[in-house]
């Protein structure tokens, strides 16, 4: 069997005649053993791989890829390949994501991207090292470089050449926004290296920009841990000033440096004692708690806030911290008491609340407030404010310790999904929890399912459906909801808006990725002929063939998905079936 053929017969316009295991899972490890076999005539190998890349499938190019991807790994078992260093110059390329030639961006797509860096991982590894280390000697361009060098550590840590041209990129910028972006990749890559800790300690000590200087220190937490001279210039710096909010994120560095040191705890606890910022005084006493648990410095700086100042919100704000520290403490919980007894403020009294729960379950007033507070969701489905706090003070969680059948907290999720159509984060939030609370309840299923029915919402849509999948409930219903929105997306602000989606491209490319998402986990493999002959002219259309077009993006993993599952014979028929 020294033919290739047998593995690979392209037959144009009749496809029944060919032969196709290069796309069949099980026929891979037999391929990758020929190429490795020494019976087999180099000249074989050579045109085995020249037919897998230059391969027209005929099909918008989703098998000419999969055949591109098993010619690169093919490599790792034929080093001696002609065509090597020219495959793997490209497969770098469709790693980039943008790359830079000729004076023009390309932007490569998401699934090819992905994929591409997966191959690096199987191929030809000393290829891949060479091609990137030549590549990062000759681009102009700073952002390919620096993308270039992170994915070249990632390939082969300690690789000196990508650290080099990280310092290289650190010491020559001098756009503060370049810097800025750089400043994080030393980090990553710079973990116990002497000269990125030296240029991260030159920043933190030179630069007048204060938010460089808060990536450098930070930088320096990641890539300093246990060395001694990060250690002591934080130390120095921490010395020198004090207060401030780089002050802060220079105590976290050195404590993730030194876990438990004296100047990192101090330096937070001044901060208690000395700054009015509220959202710095609680960042740093949640920081205090988990770093110094009952330290006596800081509960007694609280505690001294509460009693001198005379404005009711910084009183209210220091309650909840002391709280965290001191559960027992009586002047935190008295204030928090009074609060749910006569304010009517009720972001004030879920925060309350929410808090007098977590220091005691039992507390007289709290249970019957936190219910009353939920029921709010139903009666004021427009309060924004309600849904976030349901968040940002683990409401759920803290319902999930009054009733540990977990109903109260399901019920409050359902509210809340059925009325907060609008509010993104709150909804992801509701449903990652509805799946960790519905494992095993079958009672939230037809909840599920009449939101398939009733909502206008895509991403509840998306999400309700991939819930179901996973609990083995999902129908045909579900994915033909899915599959229309997926199919009427439009990118004009109007349309946007009447899908009920907000009016920013963050979110709704988001909600179109979630939809892609979602169709990926539940389709099965009979369906999804379906799906392709129904979104593959959207790939094909100008408009949707931009790379600023969201749809396009999302459409492109759905049907990027069914490549990877169904024969080639069965995708080029769905592709050219006439919807």
């Amino acid at each position: 069997m020294n033919d290739w053929h047998y593995f690979f017969h392209h037959v144009p316009h009749n496809l029944e005649s060919g032969t196709y295991r290069i796309f069949e899972p099980q026929c891979k490890a037999e391929i990758l053993h020929w190429f490795e076999t020494e019976d087999v005539e180099i000249s074989q190998k050579e045109e085995f791989i020249k037919a897998l890349v230059d391969f027209d499938d005929s099909c918008g190019d989703f098998y000419r890829y999969r055949a591109y991807f098993l010619a690169m790994e093919a490599l790792a078992h034929f080093k001696d390949c002609s065509l090597g260093d020219a495959l793997v110059g490209q497969l770098l390329k469709y790693s980039y994501a943008y790359f830079q030639e000729k004076q023009k961006w390309q932007k490569f797509p998401a699934p090819l991207v992905k994929t591409a860096r997966e191959a690096l991982k199987v191929t030809d590894t000393e290829r891949v090292i060479t091609a990137f280390e030549n590549f990062l000697h000759t681009t102009e361009s700073r952002g390919t470089l620096r993308e270039a060098a992170l994915q070249l550590w990632r390939l082969d840590p300690g690789n000196k050449t990508a650290h080099a041209a990280l310092v290289l990129l650190m010491q020559v910028t001098q756009d503060a926004d370049t810097l800025y972006r750089i400043i994080p990749s030393l980090g990553k890559i710079g973990s116990g290296d002497e000269t990125a800790i030296a240029i991260l300690i030159h920043l933190m000590q030179t630069t007048l920009n204060k938010d460089i200087c808060r990536n450098a220190v930070m930088a320096l937490g990641r890539a300093g841990y246990d060395n001694k001279d990060a250690q002591t210039a934080l130390v120095e710096f921490l010395q020198t000033n004090q207060g401030d909010e780089i002050c802060f994120n220079a105590a976290l560095a050195l404590s993730q440096i030194d876990p438990g040191n004296a100047v990192a705890i101090d330096s937070l606890v001044y901060i208690l004692q000395t700054s009015r910022n509220i959202a710095l005084l609680n960042n740093t006493a949640q920081n205090l708690v988990r770093i110094a648990p009952g330290n006596m410095a800081a509960i007694d700086a609280l505690s001294q806030i509460m009693e001198t100042t005379e404005n009711e919100h910084i009183h209210f704000r220091i309650a909840l911290c002391l709280v965290k520290f001191d559960p027992t403490n009586v002047a935190a919980i008295a204030i928090l008491s009074k609060v749910l007894e006569t304010t009517e403020n009720e972001g004030y009294r879920w925060q309350a609340v929410c808090s007098l729960v977590e220091a005691d379950p039992t507390h007289e007033l709290a249970p019957n407030t936190l219910l009353e507070l939920v029921q709010i969701l139903e009666r004021s489905p427009k309060d924004v404010c309600c849904y976030s706090h349901l968040y940002d003070w683990g409401v759920i969680q803290i319902l999930e310790k009054i009733d540990p059948s977990h109903q109260l907290a399901i019920d409050a999720l359902m509210h809340l999904i059925r009325t907060a159509q609008s509010n993104y984060r709150c909804l992801k939030l509701a449903v990652q929890d509805l799946k960790r609370l519905g494992v095993g309840n079958e009672a939230v299923i037809p909840a599920l399912v009449e939101l398939l029915s009733s909502t206008q919402n895509v991403f509840v849509l998306c999400e309700a459906a991939r819930l179901l999948g996973e609990m083995g409930a999902v129908d045909e219903t579900a994915i033909a909801t899915i599959l229309h929105f997926a199919q009427t997306f439009q990118e004009e602000d109007d349309d946007i808006n009447e899908l009920d989606f907000a009016s920013s491209p963050m979110y709704y490319e988001s909600c179109l990725m979630d939809v892609a998402d979602s169709l990926r986990e539940i389709l099965h493999r009979e369906q999804m002929p379906a799906v392709v002959t129904a979104l593959k002219n959207y790939l094909g259309e100008p408009l949707f063939s931009k790379s600023s077009s969201y749809r396009y993006d999302a459409v492109l993993n759905i049907v990027w998905h069914c490549a990877q599952n169904l024969t080639y014979q069965d995708f080029y028929n769905a592709w050219h079936k006439s919807i």
